[in-house]
């Protein structure tokens, strides 16, 4: 039966290809989605996308971009058989749409889980069943994507929780209420809400 795959450096890096690599295949053959960070070297294209992957409800996909000069949020959601049950559009304004852009350049936004190490990158926000968040930004050439399994159950920890997972871990939890808020700032910008079913409300940030 062989040993288990050695859990360093050149294994998560293929884990990551890997991962990309299912990444564009999903985009592309079940949403019908352009791959983004293939269009890198298309010039002065910008693009926002959001999409909500529950592991028993239908996916739902954002993309925030300019149209003719026209800000747009387009809007697609799929069923349970893949097929296209809502295709929708709204127009924002420059001042929305600036206000997105502004949002997510923001490390902590684009880039929520950029001080975690691995294997804990890899093995502590990722799962099976709940919903992954992924966030794609593509401006100015530079693309990024943050791809998180339920990132709503990390928000709200207390002071003790916090420190727990230091000495447990031996660093500090990443902060991925930025990331929340700004995926959340694009769901309502569409008139839509996340599936009550795979999505339970965000509890309060504590004060301290």
């Amino acid at each position: 039966r062989g040993l288990p795959p050695v859990r360093d450096a050149a294994f998560y890096a293929k884990e990551a290809k890997e991962e990309a690599k299912n990444w564009r295949g999903y985009v592309k053959k079940f949403l019908g989605e352009p791959d983004l960070e293939a269009l890198k070297s298309e010039k002065g294209l910008e693009v926002y996308r959001f999409i909500y992957r529950p592991s028993f409800s239908p996916h739902l996909c954002l993309t925030a971009r300019k149209v003719k000069g026209q800000a747009i949020l387009q809007i697609r959601r799929f069923s349970h058989e893949w097929k296209l049950e809502l295709k929708g559009s709204v127009e924002m304004s420059d001042d929305t749409f600036a206000a997105l852009r502004g949002e997510f350049a923001r490390p902590e936004v684009c880039d929520p889980l950029r001080g975690m190490p691995e294997p804990e990158r890899s093995d502590y926000f990722s799962g099976l069943d709940g919903a992954t968040w992924n966030l794609e930004t593509l401006r100015d050439g530079k693309y990024t994507r943050a791809n998180i399994w339920c990132p709503d159950l990390f928000v709200g920890n207390t002071e003790a929780e916090k420190a727990s997972f230091k000495k447990t871990h031996g660093f500090d939890l990443p902060d991925v209420f930025p990331f929340v808020q700004a995926c959340l700032e694009f769901v309502r910008l569409s008139g839509l809400p996340l599936d009550a079913s795979n999505y339970a409300p965000m509890p309060p940030r504590p004060a301290h």
